[in-house]
């Protein structure tokens, strides 16, 4: 609030007052004027700057409330990193106002207490310190609404920051109630293929003894003849040699497989019980 400028308001009031010798003698014999004609240049200087904020804040209040939450593209738009970025921003800007506020305010309080023991002193006159005291009292009473104003501006950017989480975490809630829906409906169709696979199974398994046979009969190890016996060839064991010992692997293989696979999901103790894992 104090930054050093060419020609600032402080140095142009302090001219304008040292032109003016009655004004300069006042301030010579109470050398509390000058302090309070300095804080007088500067401590209006809030009321600016927070309507400067207060107006970035409705225009990114009015932006944020104009996204349409069904329109996940113009939601994801509007309520984003930048937008929260830019809250930020704004939020920590008004955070270090009400103390910056708070002392200026406890300034004023101690100019108070100086002006009352400059006047015990008998330096001054009464009027010098009801003039002072009244001046100083009136600056107070300005920079006291500009602390209600930072604290209440801070209030509402702190709710608006909640609506904006809120929102998202909204948003993210009904996404993942989307995907689960959207995984319930492949879960059903799943288990609908599921079925079908099972009833083209339980087909196959009603066909396969007349497929089977029919196989066994359509060799050459049987001959029907013209006749109603059956001869049966000399060498049919060398079909039953082959057909046993493969039917015996292709059972055992699927046997380790089906092991192998246990050993492999997620929980298996590697074949202790749950006792000896509780002894462990």
């Amino acid at each position: 609030m104090l930054n050093p400028v060419l020609r600032s308001k402080a140095e142009k009031k302090i001219s304008l007052n040292a032109e003016n010798p009655n004004s300069w003698d006042k301030i010579d014999r109470n050398p509390l004027r000058l302090d309070l004609l300095v804080l007088s240049a500067y401590a209006d200087n809030w009321r600016s700057a927070l309507a400067d904020l207060t107006d970035i804040f409705h225009q990114q209040r009015r932006f944020i409330l104009a996204a349409k939450f069904d329109n996940v593209k113009d939601f994801q738009e509007t309520i984003n990193f930048t937008t929260m970025s830019k809250l930020q921003a704004l939020e920590e800007k008004v955070q270090v106002m009400p103390s910056m506020i708070r002392s200026t305010i406890a300034l004023l309080d101690h100019m108070l207490s100086l002006n009352e023991a400059l006047f015990e002193r008998e330096l001054y006159d009464d009027s010098e310190r009801e003039e002072i005291s009244q001046a100083l009292n009136a600056m107070r009473m300005r920079v006291e609404g500009y602390l209600a104003t930072s604290i209440a501006l801070e209030t509402r950017i702190n709710g608006i920051f909640k609506l904006v989480s809120n929102a998202m975490i909204l948003r993210t809630q009904t996404t993942t109630a989307d995907i689960n829906h959207h995984a319930l409906d492949l879960t059903k169709e799943s288990v609908q293929d599921n079925s079908v696979l099972k009833l083209a199974t339980l087909a196959t398994l009603f066909y396969l003894p007349g497929s089977f046979v029919a196989g066994i009969f359509g060799m050459n190890y049987f001959d029907f003849g013209d006749g109603a016996k059956i001869e049966i060839a000399s060498n049919f064991w060398i079909y039953l040699a082959v057909t046993i010992p493969l039917t015996v692997l292709t059972g055992m293989a699927w046997w380790l497989a089906v092991r192998h696979q246990k050993h492999k999901a997620p929980g298996h103790h590697s074949g202790r019980s749950s006792s000896e894992w509780e002894k462990v």
